[in-house]
């Protein structure tokens, strides 16, 4: 079942000297994980002592996953040694019983917040995270931007108010969209109306 999961970064400075042209990187598995809001990367210029740096990635994972936070970029202090390699792993994996215990082995929760991403509605149709990630893969590559305005109308979704400034983006808030409205079905019908030679 795909999740949509928050993963909350925080990386405090605890020495007694700042550090300086900060770059951390979020590295996730290449399989299975889309990121819906925020960056892979933590910069900074300048990173005091005693302060903290905050990011938050929202990400729609089917399955679960190793990320692992890798300094690029560290200086500390005086030093003049810029290999420095602070790496962090966390492993995320899904809330309920969507996976059982032999599949999990030794992976552990991590406690970020986790809300199910696809829930069985009436005579909603239930959707699996790689089921999703087709519906987004059709509609990106078969569908052009005007044509994506003309579903939006269809539905009586504004397509301004999507989140995103480019196509990829405003499919996927779309689809989040039409999830929390309960009309991935119908959204599902009218691309499978216009499209019906793609499999859905």
């Amino acid at each position: 079942m795909g999740q949509i999961s928050i993963i909350n970064v925080s990386l405090r400075n605890i020495g007694d000297s700042a550090c300086w042209d900060v770059l951390f990187e979020l590295n996730l598995p290449p399989d299975g994980i889309i990121i819906l809001e925020g960056r892979k990367t933590i910069t900074a210029e300048h990173f005091p002592s005693n302060s903290t740096l905050e990011h938050q990635i929202r990400i729609l994972a089917k399955k679960p996953g190793n990320y692992v936070l890798t300094s690029r970029r560290f200086h500390f202090g005086d030093s003049e040694d810029i290999s420095k390699n602070l790496n962090w792993q966390i492993t995320l994996v899904a809330t309920g019983d969507e996976y059982t215990e032999n599949e999990l082995g030794t992976t552990q929760t991590t406690g970020h917040p986790t809300e199910k991403f696809w829930t069985q509605q009436r005579s909603e149709r239930h959707t699996t995270g790689e089921q999703f990630t087709k519906i987004y893969e059709n509609i990106l590559q078969a569908f052009n931007m005007d044509e994506l305005r003309l579903i939006c109308l269809e539905m009586s979704i504004d397509f301004e108010v999507l989140s995103g400034d480019n196509k990829s983006r405003k499919i996927l808030d779309l689809l989040v969209n039409c999830q929390r409205r309960g009309t991935l079905n119908e959204l599902l019908a009218i691309c499978q109306r216009q499209r019906p030679h793609l499999s859905w």
